[in-house]
C-alpha cells in the first residue's frame, strides 16, 4: 500500500504542476465548450439538448458529461464568441475557472490510473506516473484521462475474474462474476467516452480465446461468461451515450463514419506523419516535439524519462510476454491499431501506455537480475504461479 500511495503522490504532484503551467492545447476549447453547454442544459432541465445536440458528435458524450457535472456550480455564462480559450489564454476569468476545474477532473483520473497500475506493479505505476505523455494528456481538457483509467480497470478486473475462473468445478463455472461484471462496466464506459479505448475489449476477447486454446480447455459453454460480458459492455456503452438513444443505428453510423472520413481527409494528410509515428511519440519526451504537433512546452515537465522508458520497455518485453501475456497482447493489439489507423495524434498513445510502462517495469527487473547474475548471484527462481495474467 505504501508503494501505491507514493506512486499516486508523485502522479499528483507532476499533474498539479502541469495543470497550473501547461498552455491551452489545441482541442481543449472544443471539449470545454461541449462540457459547458451540457452543464447549462442540465441546469435548465433541457434534456433534449443532451439527447439531440450534434456538437462534437464524432465522439461519444460520456466524458463530456463528466466534465459537465463537474462544473455545474460555476459561472456558465457563454462568452461572446463562443470560444472559451483563445491562443494561450482563457477568454475571461470565468472561462479560466471552467478550464481549471475540468483539468482537475482529468488529473483525478490520471492519478487514479497510476495508483491502480501500482497495485499490480509498483514499477509500472511509477513509470506511468512520470511518463510525460501521460502527464500531459491527463492534465488537460481532453477525452483521454477517463477512458485510459477505465480501460485499465476493465483489464485488471478481467484478469482477476479469469484467475478465479480457472479450474473451477461445475458449481463455480463462471468464477467470481463480480469482477467480470466490473470489467464489462468499465469497458462500456471507456467506449462511451472515446471509441478508441474499446480496443481493450478486442484484447480481452483475443486473450481469452488464445488462453483457452493453448490450455486445450476451449469449450463452447466456456464462452458463455464472455458472451454475457460483451453484451453487458454494449448495454453500458449505449446507456452512457444518451446522444444515441433517439436513433441508435443511424447516429452511431454517422459518428463512426465521420472518424473514418476524417482519418482520410485533407487535414490529417496535411500532417506528414509516417505510419510508425506512434512509436516515435513513445521514443522521447513530449517536450521535444515541434510546436505544430504539440504546443510549445518549455519547463512544464520536471521529470522527463520517456527515452529511458523506451529502452527499458524493449528490454523487458520478453519477460512481459512470459510473465504477463495479457499486457503484452494489450500493447501488441493497441500498437497494431495505431500503426494502421491514419490519424496519429499524440494523445492516442495513451491506449498503450499502461502496458508500455508495465514492460518498462519488467525491464528494470531484468536489469536487476542481469546485474545480480553478472556479480555471481543466483539466477531468478521461477515464480510459484502460472504466468496467466494479471
Amino acid at each position: 500500500m505504501f508503494s501505491v500511495i507514493t506512486v499516486s503522490a508523485i502522479a499528483f504532484i507532476l499533474r498539479h504542476h502541469a495543470v497550473d503551467n501547461l498552455p491551452n492545447d489545441y482541442d481543449e476549447w472544443v471539449y470545454l465548450t461541449a462540457g459547458r453547454n451540457y452543464a447549462s442544459a442540465i441546469q435548465n432541465g433541457d434534456w433534449q439538448a443532451i439527447l439531440n445536440s450534434p456538437q462534437n458528435y464524432e465522439h461519444p458524450i460520456f466524458n463530456k458529461l463528466v466534465y459537465a457535472f463537474g462544473i455545474l456550480d460555476l459561472d456558465l455564462t457563454p462568452v461572446d464568441n463562443g470560444n472559451y480559450l483563445v491562443n494561450q489564454t482563457c477568454y475571461g476569468a470565468a472561462a479560466c475557472r471552467l478550464q481549471d476545474r475540468a483539468r482537475w477532473i482529468s488529473t483525478g483520473f490520471g492519478v487514479l490510473a497510476a495508483g491502480l497500475l501500482a497495485l499490480v506493479s509498483p514499477l509500472a505505476g511509477l513509470l506511468l506516473a512520470v511518463h510525460t505523455f501521460a502527464v500531459k494528456y491527463t492534465s488537460v481538457v481532453y477525452l483521454e484521462a477517463l477512458p485510459a483509467c477505465t480501460s485499465l480497470v476493465a483489464v485488471l478486473a478481467y484478469a482477476h475474474w479469469l484467475n478465479s475462473f480457472i479450474g473451477k468445478d461445475e458449481n463455480r463455472r463462471w468464477g467470481k462474476i463480480g469482477w467480470l461484471a466490473l470489467s464489462a462496466l468499465m469497458l462500456g464506459v471507456s467506449a462511451a467516452s472515446k471509441y478508441l479505448y474499446a480496443v481493450v475489449g478486442i484484447v480481452i476477447v483475443l486473450h481469452f480465446l488464445l488462453y483457452s486454446l493453448l490450455r486445450r480447455q476451449f469449450r463452447i459453454r466456456k464462452l458463455l461468461p464472455l458472451a454475457a460480458w460483451g453484451i453487458g459492455a454494449l448495454v453500458i456503452f449505449f446507456l452512457c451515450d444518451p446522444y444515441l438513444w433517439p436513433d441508435p443505428i443511424h447516429r452511431l453510423r454517422e459518428s463512426l463514419s465521420f472518424n473514418v472520413a476524417f482519418s482520410q481527409g485533407d487535414y490529417v494528410n496535411s500532417y506528414p506523419y509516417p505510419f510508425w509515428q506512434p512509436l516515435r511519440w513513445l521514443s522521447r519526451s513530449v517536450t521535444t516535439f515541434k510546436a505544430r504537433y504539440i504546443p510549445q512546452l518549455p519547463g512544464n515537465f520536471p521529470v522527463a524519462l520517456d527515452g529511458w522508458i523506451l529502452w527499458l520497455a524493449i528490454l523487458g518485453f520478453p519477460r512481459l510476454v512470459y510473465k504477463r501475456p495479457l499486457y503484452a497482447l494489450w500493447f501488441g493489439v493497441g500498437m497494431a491499431f495505431l500503426l494502421v489507423w491514419t490519424t496519429k495524434w499524440p494523445q492516442y498513445v495513451l491506449i498503450v501506455l499502461a502496458p508500455w510502462c508495465f514492460s518498462a517495469g519488467e525491464g528494470l527487473v531484468t536489469l536487476f537480475w542481469l546485474g545480480r547474475f553478472a556479480l555471481g548471484g543466483n539466477k531468478e527462481k521461477p515464480a510459484n504461479q502460472s504466468p496467466v495474467l494479471e
